[in-house]
């Protein structure tokens, strides 16, 4: 889920292997494809520029299915509204439909809803994101509410409570709503609530920087209630997928706690292990959870090695041949190569060390990092970040031979109260950054920088460190 670096990157390090480059990347799609309408008679349209690539829209969830809604929800507008009675808009009315953006048609609620009329029934996947077919949306495939929020998602579950005929399910979506409301001052989140997928992510987090001595009867209360056998959803309404049930596996063999590493076999392809049932393209993110989740079982039960190895061996070729020449890895759930890079060279360094590439890929990694490290010390895709930073230095912390920056400045200088804590890199139907998961992979950084004093005395030799975060209270 990346776009760039925040400088040109390097070339990997001629010195090492060179696996061949990836496959080309395609278009991630999530949502589903929109049929391509027909053209618009009497429309004029834009004549198309050949000179450059037109620009990428960034990887949202459902961004096939929105985007092409919302465009065809401003033309039908537009029909409506009159030149003579809106002379401030009159240049718009009389000028070319949006037919398309960034390569994304126009649907119409009419095409929409032919396409949806094919289908049986409505897929769970798109509860996510019924606010963008609710209009089109037929009778029949709209979807009976579950006792919380439809789809994980205020968005969807308000467009249901203004589609769907009135029945006794209405009072307990907009119960749900209503308190979201008066929790954020009339703000709705992205998705609620995210007990399950924040506390995941913290428990990783900090078990990978050897932080939850004393806290471990805590971590495992909030572990057993969120395993289940047939797989974890991160929010309630949506369907169980890899990514969660991944991380829930990892932290119970790690806590010692009943695990079956089997319950990962739903995802599983011949390759490797699809996000959730129905994706179109795989994430390097989830399957880095899957093969750490892997290793982890294999620590506990090495009695199990014939059955693990080779899912952990095939999943490792499909990491090592999804990173980028210049030694990243990108993924369709964060905008920043810095978050996938960590994540994929914590699954590798921790599960398959001594697997052929793997070395030579820690080090691209690294080398990547160090080539990519801003003049200040710091990191990030478009502007220097704490999270950013504190992911580049896990992913040098784990290449043998590696040197530790002598600044550090983003992940030591405290933020200016005036702005957001942390810009929004994380990606769903929106753009989104949840703190408590920030904030715990900053203390798993400082606490790795610990255990290398010359690096903090050379980072703080013209700066004062500031004191990380005392505690982490997901909500």
């Amino acid at each position: 889920m990346g776009r760039g670096n925040a400088r040109p990157p390097g070339p990997a390090d001629p010195r090492h292997r060179r696996r061949p480059p990836p496959p080309p990347r395609r278009r991630r799609r999530r949502g589903p494809h929109p049929p391509r309408p027909a053209p618009r008679r009497g429309r004029r349209t834009r004549p198309a520029r050949t000179h450059h690539p037109p620009p990428e829209l960034p990887d949202t969830a459902a961004i096939e299915l929105l985007v092409p809604g919302l465009l065809g929800e401003i033309d039908q507008l537009l029909d409506t509204l009159h030149p003579g009675d809106h002379p401030d808009l009159a240049p718009v009315l009389r000028g070319p439909r949006l037919t398309s953006l960034c390569g994304l048609p126009a649907a119409t609620t009419a095409e929409l809803t032919r396409w949806l009329t094919r289908r049986p029934s409505l897929p769970a996947k798109l509860h996510h994101c019924f606010e963008g077919i609710a209009a089109a949306c037929p009778p029949a495939l709209i979807p009976t509410a579950p006792a919380t929020l439809l789809g994980g998602s205020p968005a969807a579950a308000a467009a249901w409570l203004a589609t769907a005929p009135p029945t006794p399910a209405h009072h307990t979506q907009r119960t749900l709503l209503e308190a979201l409301a008066a929790r954020y001052q009339g703000l709705l989140p992205e998705a609620a609530p995210i007990t399950a997928f924040e506390r995941l992510w913290v428990l990783t987090a900090l078990e990978r920087g050897n932080l939850l001595s004393g806290h471990e009867s805590l971590a495992r209360g909030w572990v057993t209630a969120i395993l289940d056998p047939h797989g974890v959803a991160g929010v309630p309404g949506l369907e169980p997928d890899a990514d969660d049930t991944a991380l829930a596996l990892h932290l119970a063999a790690r806590l010692g706690l009943p695990h079956d590493h089997t319950v990962l076999d739903r995802f599983r392809t011949p390759t490797h292990y699809a996000c959730y049932l129905g994706e179109d393209t795989g994430s390097t993110t989830a399957n880095a959870h899957v093969l750490l989740a892997l290793g982890s079982c294999l620590h506990r039960r090495p009695t199990e090695a014939a059955s693990l190895v080779p899912l952990i061996d095939t999943l490792t070729r499909w990491l090592l041949d999804h990173q980028r020449p210049d030694g990243s890895w990108t993924d369709k759930w964060h905008a920043s190569p810095y978050y996938a890079t960590a994540r994929v060279t914590a699954a590798l360094h921790s599960t398959a060390p001594r697997r052929p590439g793997t070395a030579a890929a820690l080090r691209s990694a690294a080398q990547w990092s160090l080539d990519t490290q801003r003049p200040d010390g710091s990191w990030g895709l478009h502007q220097p970040t704490a999270e950013e930073s504190a992911y580049a230095l896990q992913i040098l912390l784990r290449s043998p031979g590696t040197t530790t920056p002598a600044t550090l400045t983003h992940l030591t200088r405290q933020p200016d109260p005036s702005h957001p804590r942390h810009p929004a890199l994380w990606h769903d139907k929106t753009l989104y950054a949840p703190t408590a998961i920030i904030h715990a992979e900053l203390l798993a950084a400082h606490h790795a920088l610990a255990g290398r004093p010359h690096a903090v005395e050379q980072a703080t030799a013209d700066q004062e460190v500031a004191t990380p975060p005392k505690a982490i209270v997901p909500g």
